[in-house]
């Protein structure tokens, strides 16, 4: 019985004390993960339910024309476009965005945006998620960018305490 709990008082100092940094190490690497969660606004109602705020689910298309424009004009892929010139697929890109989204799109300013020799720009900034998947579809060298947009069907009523948010499209 001595030699017994002598052995388990030795097995003991060896964990606790010898052993405790590398056994702690990895109980902590097998019991933590990390996880991105994105925080999300959540509905606001009233006491009776009546919706005072709510997010719905938009999409931002962006190019980069720069980019865009050396790719298209690269001599691999050339022939791809069967004599197709960057100029005459900025206009297919910029009708196809007035067709499929509407009035809201500026189609010149489309068209000198995908011509211009910038890095990035915005095409649309509120896109059905369903037609901004169609584009991206039919012209993979756009990007689809995931926004949300905050409704306010009451309009004012409560915006003292409700508050009023959205993409802020200038910089302080």
């Amino acid at each position: 019985m001595i030699a017994a709990l002598v052995l388990a008082g030795i097995k003991l100092i060896d964990v606790q004390g010898l052993q405790a940094n590398q056994l702690s190490a990895i109980a902590e690497k097998e019991s933590l993960t990390y996880l991105r969660i994105p925080a999300q606004r959540g509905t606001i109602s009233d006491r009776d339910g009546t919706e005072l705020a709510f997010n719905v689910a938009i999409r931002a298309l962006t190019a980069q024309p720069k980019r865009m424009r050396t790719n298209w004009n690269a001599p691999s892929v050339a022939l791809v476009h069967k004599g197709i010139t960057y100029e005459q697929h900025t206009q297919t890109i910029a009708d196809e965005l007035r067709r499929l989204i509407g009035a809201s799109v500026d189609e010149q300013q489309v068209i000198s945006d995908l011509r211009s020799d910038k890095s990035f720009v915005y095409l649309a900034k509120s896109v059905d998620p369903a037609v901004a998947a169609q584009i991206t579809s039919d012209f993979p060298e756009l990007g689809s960018e995931v926004r949300s947009e905050r409704e306010y069907p009451e309009g004012t009523v409560a915006a003292n305490i409700v508050g009023m948010a959205n993409w802020r499209t200038d910089r302080p």
